[in-house]
């Protein structure tokens, strides 16, 4: 009876076990309605989003051959796959590192990862020079005894006059128009370049409490905040990738909006108090929050063609993940 069931094709390929932290967990439905899942790895802080095909292999991963995943789906499911999408769901495993390193090819690569990270410090950066990240600390605990003291931020009425004062504030620059931009050109020295310096690391600290505060609300946790180096260029994050845990698009929407509306809410606050203070240093200093605030905002973030919040707010307004692939 064995010798019937476990074929010599079933004895001559073996499926490597998933990693046993791995999670599969239920997502929001895709765009046509199909159901979806989420890979979930805690131990690098990654998800992968997988549809119905994936999700019934995955179920059967533990029968160990591609031979009986694809009889078992085909006999118990509509689904009609072959071999080929085993082996291409093996492949899509291997290349995200989510399968149990038993061969010894997989340990010989395990131990090539290890060697390349010991190569030191300077050789990882020039491997990785385009894009990486330092977390710095894990705010989840003082985020949410923050939320507590923050609530009145997320209200209506809260929104209704940041929006009202910000428009005053527009409407009053519009009308000393020629000194706003008269100051803005002053302004491009060396000296008024530490200004916008210091500005910007305000600007952005707020920015990305905004990411923070907003997926403490709906529940997300936020695993850390740190430095992100873009071209060697550093830059605060927040890491807000837990938020596909929600089924509501609206608040995944919030959450990638909420650093741009914090901006924004900055700048029109800004660009208001500019308005009515008398010359000075203080006023010099809203000059340069007001104007950071709204070109970064307008130029930068806004745009979905770069990897900021622009593009994460398109992909989830659409509902379309990983939309540069």
């Amino acid at each position: 009876m064995s010798s019937s069931v476990f074929s010599k094709s079933d004895r001559r390929i073996f499926l490597p076990p998933l990693r046993e932290e791995l999670k599969l967990l239920p997502a929001a439905s895709n765009s046509d309605g199909s159901l979806a899942w989420m890979v979930q790895d805690p131990i690098n802080n990654s998800f992968f989003r997988i549809g119905w095909l994936d999700f019934e292999m995955l179920l059967r991963w533990a029968y160990g051959s591609p031979e009986k995943i694809v009889n078992s789906v085909n006999n118990e499911t509509t689904l009609n796959i072959e071999v080929t999408d085993v082996n291409d769901l093996k492949r899509f495993l291997e290349q995200n590192k989510l399968l149990q390193a038993n061969s010894r090819e997989a340990v010989d690569q395990l131990r090539k990862s290890a060697k390349e990270r010991n190569k030191g410090l300077l050789n990882w950066v020039l491997h990785h020079y385009l894009f990486f990240r330092i977390p710095l600390f894990h705010p989840q605990i003082w985020l949410a005894r923050t939320m507590h003291r923050l609530g009145w931020i997320f209200t209506r009425s809260t929104a209704i006059t940041v929006i009202s004062l910000s428009l005053v504030g527009i409407f009053l620059v519009a009308r000393q128009w020629d000194i706003f931009f008269s100051t803005f050109v002053d302004q491009l020295t060396w000296s008024g370049l530490l200004g916008y310096s210091v500005a910007l690391v305000f600007s952005k600290a707020l920015h990305e409490m905004g990411h923070a505060l907003t997926a403490t609300r709906y529940g997300v946790r936020v695993a850390h905040m740190g430095v992100a180096l873009l071209v060697m260029f550093p830059m605060l994050y927040t890491d807000t990738s837990e938020s596909w845990k929600l089924s509501n698009p609206r608040q995944r929407l919030a959450i990638a909006s909420a650093g741009i509306i914090t901006e924004l809410a900055l700048a029109g606050l800004a660009t208001l108090a500019w308005s009515l203070s008398p010359d000075g240093a203080v006023r010099g200093a809203l000059f340069f929050l007001a104007t950071t605030s709204w070109l970064l905002t307008l130029l930068v973030n806004v745009s979905p063609f770069l990897r900021f919040d622009g593009y994460f707010i398109l992909s989830d307004a659409i509902d379309f993940p990983n939309l540069h692939q």
